[in-house]
Order: structure tokens, then C-alpha cells, then sequence
């Protein structure tokens, strides 16, 4: 499954979060299984979510989309630089 069914998928269960701030907060409690960057998401905060994922062992995929790419694969009317699915119960 490509990333975009997998995103999909998440937003009719629910199990997407949406920007730096919210997915960082799911790693730091290791709720998250996979995350997802946009191409053009800035150094600080790549290394910043790199750093969680590591310590929560969550696989991080950067994609080919920019923010407004990965905004609308989102369903969002506005840019999204980081997203993460849920781990799944």
C-alpha cells in the first residue's frame, strides 16, 4: 500500500495527525506508527521529528508531494509539512 491509500485510509479512521506540533506531541507518547514529510519541510524540523522517531522506533517516509501537495492529499484547505497515522488498536 503507497502512502497516499495509506493517509486515505486514516482519514476515514480517523487515525491521522495533522502538523509539527501534534505529531510531535504523538511521538513523544509513541502513538504514531508511520510519518510522513513533505519534500520541502525545513532542516530544523526534520531533524527535530527524526530525532523522536528514532527513540520511538516510528518509520518516517518522505515524500515526493511539497506542503500544498501533501495538504490536499490530506483533505485540508492549507499546506501540511508533517502528518503521522495512528498505531492502530
Amino acid at each position: 500500500m503507497n502512502y497516499v491509500e495509506q493517509i486515505k485510509e486514516a482519514i476515514k479512521d480517523k487515525k491521522l495527525v495533522v502538523g509539527t506540533k501534534s505529531v510531535m506531541r504523538s511521538l513523544k507518547n509513541k502513538e504514531l506508527s508511520d510519518i510522513f514529510m513533505a519534500s520541502n519541510v525545513d532542516e530544523k524540523t526534520k531533524s527535530s521529528i527524526e530525532k523522536y522517531a528514532t527513540i520511538s522506533s516510528t518509520k518516517i517516509k518522505m515524500v515526493s508531494e511539497d506542503s500544498v501537495s501533501l495538504g490536499t492529499i490530506c483533505k485540508k484547505p492549507f499546506s501540511i509539512v508533517v502528518c503521522g497515522l495512528k498505531v492502530k488498536k
